[in-house]
């Protein structure tokens, strides 16, 4: 048997703010470069494109995947 130790939570605020900026990735494959663009935006990512196009075929973190808010998303181009 395991005795109460009587500890009491530390950090609660903390962990309370950092549990609120945690977001789940969309699935932005198949979205145009804008449409992409405006929703990271919306939702505090940062993002980088990896090629020239106007379409979005690939991205890392890939959908569903939880993310912090600010965290950087690459997105593939053609």
């Amino acid at each position: 048997i395991i005795a109460y130790s009587n500890d009491q939570p530390n950090h609660l605020e903390e962990d309370l703010q950092t549990t609120q900026k945690v977001i789940e990735m969309p699935n932005l494959i198949g979205k145009s470069i804008t449409e992409a663009f405006a929703l990271l935006s919306q939702l505090d990512l940062q993002f980088e494109v990896m090629g020239d196009g106007t379409m979005v075929i690939g991205q890392t973190p890939v959908a569903g995947t939880m993310v912090s808010k600010r965290a950087i998303v690459v997105l593939e181009t053609v």
